[in-house]
């Protein structure tokens, strides 16, 4: 009886000491914590467990908008913002502010830093940041302590864009070249010179260097934005899409064929033509309509336009947009960005947020609204 009494009153002095709920575990403990965690899932279900989580949460390596606007932007890939500051390149998640970044490559200066890009997502085990600079390629993964460096022996390699396409990774390069790299067991570049079928489009992509690589369903597509017109200032625009149809690895050429319609499916592309295309299936489960490709626009009513794939656009102020879009700008213009499947809570102050499906698609306005979210939301 003793025994039991004794060991019933030191439990009590423990449970009384220790923490009666998620809202009082010590800092020390949840910093490791909130460190390790990579996906937008899991730092949004961290961040509304408590109030004290949620102010921990944001002040762990967070950026503010003002810090942002600082920073050179290099790239959005795979959701994530990818900016140059300091010496040092830093990834955002543009949802939370949260940050990651790679060891310094102090042996290069950032005026030869050719291209930057993400491989997978940054919640994925083979995620690297791929850095481009003179006749090299440097590789970090994702919470590694160095870097690699590599040689791949391929003229003129310079990435524009990258994607995941059934378990290879694809890049558009400049002056019309179509890249595989193979990051395992070693680093392979395969190059082909982009060939389209119809004789009318043999000297399109040459043309325009307006273009986005996107992945729908089961198709790689290289969606083009063309001028109808002539002049400095054309008096049309109208989207392409071609998809990619084969390989010649004698000739070297990479095919692709026409797509006259995008079906069931509907493209979301930004400003930036250093930010990825996004697709969408059955967007009129949202409002929205398929065979269009959507882009943000600052003349319309609605923080984005839409226009349909192949169709020329006459529009004046549309096309005014159009033209500046593609382009490469210092720092971040509106775009859109998305993480991995979630489902979140309406905002109702954050109007230019639309939920797509199973997607977050934000617009990001510099001078009426934040992007990231305040402590207090």
């Amino acid at each position: 009886m003793a025994n039991r009494t004794c060991s019933a009153s030191v439990s009590s002095l423990f449970a009384s000491s220790r923490p009666q709920g998620w809202a009082e575990l010590p800092d020390d403990l949840l910093r490791p914590v909130v460190a390790l965690l990579r996906s937008f899932r899991d730092l949004l279900a961290f961040g509304t467990t408590c109030r004290h989580w949620c102010d921990l949460l944001s002040a762990h390596s967070f950026l503010s908008l003002s810090d942002l606007r600082s920073m050179t932007f290099l790239r959005c890939s795979y959701g994530q913002l990818i900016f140059y500051h300091n010496n040092g390149f830093h990834i955002v998640n543009p949802f939370t502010g949260a940050k990651v970044g790679p060891p310094s490559l102090r042996s290069v200066p950032f005026t030869c830093i050719s291209y930057v890009t993400l491989t997978a997502p940054v919640a994925s085990a083979d995620s690297h940041l791929l850095v481009g600079a003179g006749a090299y390629l440097f590789l970090w993964r994702i919470g590694g302590d160095s870097w690699t460096k590599h040689s791949p022996k391929v003229g003129h390699f310079l990435i524009e864009q990258s994607v995941a396409f059934k378990g290879k990774t694809y890049a558009l390069g400049s002056f019309g070249w179509f890249y595989i790299i193979h990051l395992s067991p070693s680093l392979i570049i395969q190059k082909f010179k982009i060939v389209f079928e119809e004789d009318i489009t043999e000297d399109l992509y040459s043309a325009n260097d307006k273009a986005w690589l996107v992945v729908c369903g089961d198709a790689l597509l290289l969606i083009k934005l063309g001028e109808a017109g002539r002049g400095m200032r054309s008096e049309a625009f109208q989207f392409m899409a071609f998809k990619l149809e084969s390989f010649d690895t004698m000739t070297k050429k990479a095919r692709w064929v026409k797509v006259n319609k995008l079906d069931n499916w509907a493209i979301f592309i930004s400003v930036d033509e250093r930010c990825e295309a996004l697709s969408c299936m059955n967007p009129e489960g949202w409002g929205g309509r398929s065979n269009h490709i959507y882009f943000p626009s600052y003349q319309s009513e609605k923080p984005w336009a839409a226009v349909q794939l192949w169709k020329k656009c006459y529009y004046r102020s549309m096309c005014l947009q159009l033209f500046n879009t593609g382009r490469r700008y210092l720092k971040l213009e509106s775009t859109w960005v998305f993480p991995a499947r979630f489902l979140v809570p309406a905002c109702d102050d954050l109007t230019a947020v639309s939920v797509v499906g199973d997607w977050l698609l934000i617009q990001l306005w510099w001078e009426d609204s934040t992007m990231l979210q305040s402590r207090d939301e």
